[in-house]
């Protein structure tokens, strides 16, 4: 027994040491283009070594580790990761790689168009907290997140209940509601723009007209322009929330409300003692993808005000791309930015584990 701890240990520490020498070989890949690393030509010649050392460590680390968990040496250890290795090679191009190319620009100064780079350490993190716009856009951006979840999770809850019932009338409802989802979000932006629009061929204000009502300018005024881009994005979300949670409700058995009803109880409360419960796991994932994409808002955002009216609207996702691609020099401005943003992301997704996991019930 103990022999098989110290080799599962061993296993994961040849696992992590595997990792860090192939996020070493990728860094000095990176590094190669500097001008201040090329007086290292020995560190950089050995990058593409460090990666293949990492990978062959992380492969036997992982056999040995598959057959301390197995108790016996099986011809079949390999053969589940072999499944997977199309994905996690699809995952590391695209998805690790990416993350690591902006966290390593991100202690640069440079634009990207030029390939050699100013090495500033922590100086962009630290000119951050100086910059007033971007003070701006975390505000913007956390009011808009917080507002979003809220109405979205409501709404959808609301939505689903009212629809879960199956008559001819909810399924026509649920086909409309789900419709705004598989239009492009700019797409919906430009037809949200042209209803708020504040001239005499905005729908919204020439519907009112017919009322009486002087027209109001729903994106030009720093009051109202972030409650348009919030109830544009409600109305293109809500119903794929919905359909999910309608289809956690119709996986509830009959049988749990039928013994409900027998002991008298009432609708609301087999909503809230039966139905929410039920339903906690869908709701969950549910606030995780909320909270996650609504601090990436961006095209939303970028077509309807472009960060306006002045910069009531301006939001993190829209000053990474400002600073990244239209300002000379940011690159690494941007990128420290968008560090900011993930950590943000894994901050509140920790939270909501730490504070709601232990209140999801799993069937």
């Amino acid at each position: 027994m103990k022999q098989t701890k110290t080799v599962k240990r061993l296993a994961a520490a040849g696992m992590a040491a595997g990792v860090l020498l192939i996020l070493t070989g990728v860094l000095l890949i990176k590094a190669a283009g500097l001008s201040s690393a090329r007086r290292i030509p020995l560190l950089l010649g050995s990058r593409y070594l460090l990666i293949a050392a990492g990978a062959a460590l992380g492969a036997v680390s992982t056999y040995f580790g598959n057959t301390a968990v197995q108790g016996k040496r099986s011809r079949k250890g390999f053969f589940p990761y072999l499944l997977i290795a199309p994905a996690m090679i699809f995952l590391i191009i695209f998805v690790l790689y990416p993350i690591l190319n902006v966290l390593f620009l991100s202690f640069f100064k440079g634009s990207v168009q030029n390939p050699t780079k100013e090495f500033v350490g922590l100086k962009n993190y630290a000119a951050l907290g100086g910059k007033a716009a971007f003070l701006t856009a975390v505000k913007n951006t956390f009011f808009y997140a917080a507002v979003f979840v809220l109405l979205v999770m409501a709404g959808s809850l609301l939505m689903a209940a009212w629809l879960s019932a199956d008559r001819r009338l909810n399924k026509f409802s649920q086909t409309a509601i789900f419709t705004p989802h598989l239009i492009a979000t700019v797409s919906c932006a430009f037809i949200w723009r042209w209803i708020l629009d504040f001239n005499d061929y905005g729908l919204l204000n020439t519907l009112l007209s017919v009322f009486g009502v002087a027209p109001i300018p729903w994106l030009e005024s720093s009051q109202t322009a972030m409650w348009a881009i919030i109830a544009m994005n409600v109305w293109k979300n809500i119903g794929y929330y919905t359909l999910i949670l309608i289809a956690a409700m119709k996986n509830i058995p009959a049988e749990i409300f039928e013994a409900a009803t027998l002991d008298n109880a009432s609708k609301t409360k087999c909503f809230f003692r039966i139905t929410l419960p039920l339903i906690s796991p869908q709701l969950f994932v549910t606030l995780i993808l909320l909270t996650i994409g609504s601090f990436n808002v961006f095209d939303s955002v970028n077509a309807m005000t472009e960060g306006g009216p002045g910069s009531s609207t301006e939001v993190i996702a829209r000053f990474i791309y400002l600073f990244a691609f239209g300002n000379v020099n940011s690159l690494g401005l941007g990128c420290a930015a968008a560090v900011f943003l993930m950590f943000i992301q894994l901050a509140l997704t920790a939270v909501y584990f730490k504070v709601l996991a232990g209140r999801v019930h799993y069937s």
